[in-house]
Formats: structure tokens, C-alpha cells, sequence
């Protein structure tokens, strides 16, 4: 996977057409109208927030968010525009805190939602892995992006509700990989920079980046338990929501933009649509030593997932005789 590069101007970014003036780390976009512009300026000063919220390093009222990163920048949100207001930081380190926090405040705005996962689609759907850090959605999605599968999002993906069903925004169009986890998928073959170290992540180009939204089909859980192998289970609808919810990528910052309960309602929308799994890699056996096992084990029970999803549509489809629509049980 080469390094990416970036280039100032038009970005496709969660869904969203941005026009920059500070090179973003997002694929090109076409030259129609924006729906956020960035642009160098001014500030203003701290936002009325509860003098408890005064110290903290973002401000948030409805309808404007402010993020201040010290010798970096300061950030201010509107919906539709963000102005940059440079600290001393170099345009990457900018860029890093524009692409992820601030784009998040942005998403809320907005009336969609930011979760912290990573997300493959293909022709069938979206598949959105969560879980905690060191968990494997970073390796999962390199590994099943090998398989032909594109890459939605490593880290942050943005999400909202088109019809009653969850869909995935494509996000950055790279994924973090430590370098153990490199070798073991066949990505790493020269030796570490100078300075280097094994557990550091890296990002790395995606080398087949999704473009468009994609219904989500699936939020596959990982985590680690006792024993050998891999298990899969469906969570129940009332444990989902809480998981899901847990996964929200700066979802706090809703409490003050005003956007909490728009949150919850996302939120039950997508986990009754979607099915939500476990997706428990026992401990035996290392995360790199296992990943081709687990994603045996994902594909598998995607194919069984899309499957039923596919004739349950097809039996609630319109032209149907009265008496005949069958609901599939999800596996």
C-alpha cells in the first residue's frame, strides 16, 4: 500500500462534498456546489457554555461547536463551514484534528452520526466492525479489503438513516496498521523507518476505497474469550443499542450541540434494521495468527446474513399474493 498524499481543494468526506483550503487526507471530489466549506480566518472567542465546559478544549452550543488544540489551531463549525485558525501547527497536524473531531461536530450537526469502527463493503452491504481499541478492526478490514471487498472506514465512520436503514458514509481512505499486523497480511516487506516501533500504527493508503453510501447489513461486536475458535452470536435488540451507542465516535459533544435525541433515534433505527452480532476471537491464539480463521468465519456468516436479508425482501416485495410474506430469522 503506498503513503497517502494529500491535495488541497474538493473532498468527498463522509458523505459530504468539502471544499478546502487546507489539504484534507480524503479522496477527490467533483466540482459540484459544497456542503462544508473550510477556509483560514478568525476565530471567535469561547462560546457561552456552562462554566464547567469553559476549560475543556471544545465549546459547543447548538448550531456552532469550537475546538481549540494548543500550537495546532483553532477550529470553529457551523453546519456548513468550518474556519481554521492556525497555532503554529503544520497543515498534516491541522488536517488530522479538521478530518476527525471537528468533522464529527459537523456530521451531529448535520443529523448524522459519527461512529468510532471500521466498515468493508460489497455489492450485498455494508459490514461495520466495533469494538475496543486492539480489538482487530483495523486488521479485519485489511484483511477483507484482500479478499476483494472495499474499504468504508477504518477509525471513524460516519452513519445516518435513508428509508428506515442504517447507511455507511465512507470515511478516510486509509487504515492503521501496527507493523506485526502488516507482516502477518503480507503488507510489510522492508524493515521499519529509523525510529520506528512495533506496536506504533501506521497509516497506509486503502487500496480499494469505497465512493459511495452503502446500506449497512450487519455491526459484527469483537471481542476475546476462553477457548479456541471463533463464535458468533446475535445480540439482543435492547444489549445492541447500548453497544452501539457505546461505539459513538464524540458522541457527547450532542449534549450541548443539541443533537442527543436525534442520536437515539438513529441509534434504535439502525440496531432494528441491522443485525448486530458477537464476534468473539477466543484468546489461544494471536490476533495476526488468527486473522485468516476469523475472516473465514465473517465471510461465511456474511453470505448467511445477506442471504436471508435478500429473501426477506424479496418475499415483502410488492406483487406478493395476501398471506404469503415469510420474515427470515436472522442466524
Amino acid at each position: 500500500m503506498p503513503s497517502l498524499e494529500t491535495a488541497a481543494g474538493e473532498y468527498a468526506a463522509y458523505g459530504l462534498r468539502v471544499r478546502s483550503a487546507l489539504p484534507l487526507p480524503f479522496s477527490a471530489a467533483d466540482g459540484r456546489r459544497a456542503d462544508v466549506e473550510v477556509v483560514f480566518g478568525k476565530t471567535p472567542a469561547p462560546l457561552p457554555v456552562p462554566w464547567r465546559g469553559r476549560h475543556r478544549p471544545w465549546q459547543a452550543v447548538p448550531g456552532a461547536f469550537l475546538l481549540t488544540v494548543p500550537e495546532v489551531a483553532r477550529y470553529f463549525a457551523t453546519g456548513s463551514r468550518i474556519v481554521v485558525e492556525p497555532c503554529g501547527g503544520r497543515d498534516a497536524a491541522m488536517a488530522a484534528f479538521l478530518a476527525k473531531q471537528v468533522l464529527a461536530a459537523i456530521l451531529q450537526q448535520r443529523g448524522m452520526m459519527p461512529l468510532h469502527a471500521s466498515a468493508v463493503a460489497d455489492e450485498r452491504g455494508a459490514m461495520v466492525f466495533l469494538g475496543a481499541p486492539g480489538s482487530g478492526k483495523s486488521t479485519l478490514l485489511a484483511a477483507l479489503t484482500k479478499r476483494g471487498y472495499l474499504a468504508v472506514a477504518d477509525d471513524v465512520l460516519g452513519m445516518t438513516i435513508a428509508d428506515g436503514v442504517p447507511v455507511a458514509l465512507p470515511g478516510l481512505p486509509e487504515v492503521r496498521l501496527r507493523p506485526d499486523s502488516q507482516r502477518a497480511l503480507g503488507l510489510l516487506s522492508q524493515p521499519l523507518p529509523r525510529g520506528a516501533t512495533a506496536c506504533e500504527k501506521r497509516r497506509l493508503q486503502a487500496d480499494r476505497p469505497a465512493s459511495l453510501p452503502t446500506p449497512i447489513r450487519a455491526f459484527y461486536v469483537l471481542g476475546m474469550g476462553a477457548g479456541n475458535g471463533v463464535e458468533v452470536g446475535l445480540e439482543a435488540p435492547a444489549t445492541a443499542r447500548d453497544i452501539v451507542a457505546n461505539h459513538r465516535y464524540r458522541g457527547f459533544y450532542g449534549q450541548l450541540l443539541g443533537t442527543a435525541l436525534a442520536q437515539r433515534r438513529t441509534l434504535a433505527a439502525a440496531v432494528a434494521a441491522a443485525g448486530t452480532y458477537r464476534l468473539w476471537r477466543h484468546s489461544a491464539a494471536s490476533l495476526d495468527a488468527a486473522i485468516e480463521g476469523l475472516s473465514d468465519q465473517v465471510e461465511a456468516h456474511w453470505a448467511a446474513v445477506t442471504e436471508r436479508t435478500s429473501r426477506h425482501r424479496r418475499s415483502c416485495s410488492p406483487g406478493r399474493s395476501p398471506g404469503t410474506t415469510r420474515h427470515a430469522a436472522r442466524p
